[in-house]
């Protein structure tokens, strides 16, 4: 008998699981471990965040600039902060030279639960408008020459002349606030004279004269040029816009008010009449409650030719070869889109040259008007010729119409009312201008990825045979039109980013008067020791309003004297103008010629001046921005303080660069 001999495989028994203290120790050994790493990630993810703020902020600075090196014809002549007067139950915005660049702080006594912003006059609106960047909201003279003209869709039709949009639109155009909204041309020829009464009430004899300004040399009246009779206005008014410093007396000693854009009307002649330089009383022009007018200061008197917002155009017919009339067409526009800033010109006006000393120059049209919000993001380019038709914006976070805003408050659009899809008109978080007509695209003509910062423009027929095909409304139309192709096409995107991001321009003033004593108005400078009565030392500084602390100038002639008491001279020297010290002259800014000369001791007056040709230099973007957040209460106080925090705990980027108008501008 054989026997078999199976043979068995042992297999090992499984690992018993480990045991629930076991468990409850790793845990908490990985909970200690988890916890130090997480103390150690929110200051490199803080790192990491403010890195890349900082990276999107100076894209946004650097494309600003080079929208102005595009632009530089378009450049203005100066920025301004800004304060508001109730004047006749209406607020008018004032320019404030004595706001530091930089200085956020609100203008109001409170803020209401809501957002709105008052002071003893009354409301101002929502406190993000009147703090921050928007204290310097004023631009003065952004300028141009009047584009030759085209055919323009708008106003229910095709015009036809030259158009021109705002750099830095939307305009500040509210209820409730007087516009500053002035559209102007070259300077007028300025002379003095002695002998008022022979030039007021002449009769204009030959082309100068047209162009020409009197002004009497104590200060007291100007003589303006008289347009001709208008068969096409009867009543018609020509008018002009003045900038001056005057005198006062019967408040404090010597006080001095400075006036940018006063605009003056002077009417037509009759029909028949010869038109004649027509004086203008400047007490009354330039009249302050409580003072007593005395004169204006002769070297700060500035007059051009206010253009005529007009939507019917002089022609060739009905100038027929009338020198006057087409003087008067040349000054024609119509304005296409008052919150986006678009404006067509009178054809006429594109060939148009003024008399100006013994030459002629180019026809330029300037315009002064209020920004509404520099956190208004602006940005530039074509609509893409390839599907899937994107175009990246430089946020990729962008504010959502009804979501909380950094305050608490519902974020309600950028500003201004656009048309709606239904009809009417409504509040956009992005909306998309046609800048070759001032146009409003309906917003399914576009998708925004608002997380990403990508626009896509949408084929409204989805017929590939006839391109891209949107709508657009056009400037002053009741509807939509369909436009077939919009590839190419030149638009301009205005949106909001979320973190506060406000992107705005830092100029000096392009040229300075030199003014004779202690107070300073606009476009002024005052050089130490001319006013022997000051009895302070400043025989080497050269004073400016604070509003220009930080800016460079250009002074093109110093005479000084150094400690051998010879005569010496800087030509063409740049400063940067410093912030005034504690105990220094009237709290004024100032450039000290020290900087470039060691051994000066003082000005030279021995030529009957010792400054002269002083112009600004610099054009810079400020970029600021705030990703923090705070909750509005129903404390007015309370509120004020808390935006008064935010505010101080602004971020700033900056960059700069030397540009200068050219000398028709």
């Amino acid at each position: 008998m054989t026997r078999t001999t199976h043979s068995r495989t042992r297999t090992p028994r499984k690992s018993r699981g480990g045991s629930l203290i076991e468990i409850l120790v790793t845990i908490v050994i990985f909970t200690i471990g988890i916890l130090g790493l997480v103390q150690v990630f929110p200051s490199g993810l803080g790192i990491l965040r403010t890195t890349r703020t900082n990276t999107v902020a100076t894209a946004l600075a650097r494309a600003q600039m080079e929208q102005i090196k595009a632009n530089v014809e378009q450049l203005p002549e100066a920025i301004l902060p800004i304060n508001y007067a109730r004047v006749g139950g209406q607020w008018v915005i004032q320019a404030d030279l004595s706001r530091m660049p930089g200085d956020p702080t609100p203008i109001g006594t409170g803020i209401r639960l809501d957002g709105t912003i008052f002071n003893a006059d009354g409301d101002f609106g929502y406190w993000p408008y009147f703090s921050g960047a928007n204290v310097m909201r004023r631009v003065i003279g952004e300028a141009r020459v009047v584009p030759s003209p085209r055919f323009v869709d708008g106003a229910g039709g095709t015009l036809y002349g030259g158009l021109m949009n705002l750099q830095f639109g939307p305009v500040f155009v509210q209820p409730g606030f007087v516009s500053n909204f002035i559209v102007y041309g070259n300077d007028l020829n300025r002379n003095w004279v002695e002998d008022f009464d022979r030039v007021a009430n002449a009769p204009i004899r030959g082309n100068r004269d047209r162009f020409t300004s009197f002004i009497d040399e104590d200060g007291l009246f100007l003589s303006l040029p008289q347009g001709p009779y208008r068969a096409d206005a009867p009543g018609f008014a020509r008018q002009y816009r003045l900038t001056a410093t005057a005198r006062y007396s019967g408040g404090v000693p010597n006080e001095r008010r400075s006036f940018v854009g006063v605009v003056v009307s002077v009417p037509s002649a009759g029909a028949g009449v010869r038109p004649v330089h027509y004086p203008i009383d400047l007490a009354s022009v330039l009249a302050v409650t409580g003072l007593t007018f005395d004169r204006v200061e002769l070297d700060t008197v500035r007059v051009q030719r206010v253009y005529e917002n007009t939507t019917n155009f002089l022609t060739n017919a009905q100038v027929a070869g009338s020198q006057s009339l087409l003087d008067d067409a040349a000054f024609q526009y119509r304005l296409m889109n008052a919150q986006v800033g678009t404006l067509l010109f009178n054809p006429l006006a594109s060939n148009y040259q003024e008399q100006r000393g013994f030459g002629r120059v180019s026809q330029v049209a300037r315009v002064d008007y209020d920004v509404l919000d520099w956190r208004i993001i602006r940005e530039d380019f074509r609509v893409p010729n390839a599907a899937p038709y994107h175009q990246s914006l430089i946020l990729n976070s962008i504010k959502v119409a009804g979501d909380r805003d950094l305050d608490g408050v519902a974020f309600t659009g950028i500003g201004i009312d656009v048309p709606a899809i239904a009809g009417g008109t409504e509040r956009r978080d992005v909306v998309v201008v046609d800048s070759e007509t001032g146009g409003i695209f309906l917003p399914d003509s576009y998708r925004v990825d608002k997380s990403k910062g990508i626009i896509t423009f949408i084929d409204i027929d989805g017929a590939q045979a006839n391109g891209l095909t949107g709508r657009i409304v056009f400037p002053q139309n009741a509807g939509p039109t369909v436009v077939d192709d919009i590839r190419g096409r030149s638009v301009r995107v205005l949106y909001q980013g979320n973190g506060e991001f406000a992107v705005q321009l830092v100029k000096a003033t392009s040229e300075y008067s030199v003014a004779w004593n202690a107070s300073l108005g606009f476009a002024q400078c005052y050089v130490g020791g001319s006013d022997p009565g000051l009895g302070l030392d400043t025989t080497t500084r050269i004073y400016f309003p604070k509003n220009d602390i930080g800016k460079k100038v250009i002074i093109g002639e110093v005479w000084f004297q150094d400690g051998s008491g010879s005569p010496r001279v800087l030509r063409e020297q740049e400063f940067i103008i410093q912030a005034p010290q504690v105990a220094d002259w009237g709290a004024y800014a100032y450039v000290d010629i020290r900087e470039k000369a060691a051994a000066a001791l003082l000005f030279d007056f021995s030529r009957g001046y010792a400054v002269r040709r002083v112009r600004g230099a610099s054009v810079g973007v400020r970029v600021t921005w705030n990703p923090t957040e705070f909750t509005l209460t129903n404390d007015t106080d309370q509120n004020l303080t808390r935006v008064g925090r935010w505010l101080a705990s602004q971020r700033t980027s900056s960059t700069e660069t030397f540009l200068v108008r050219g000398e028709n501008q």
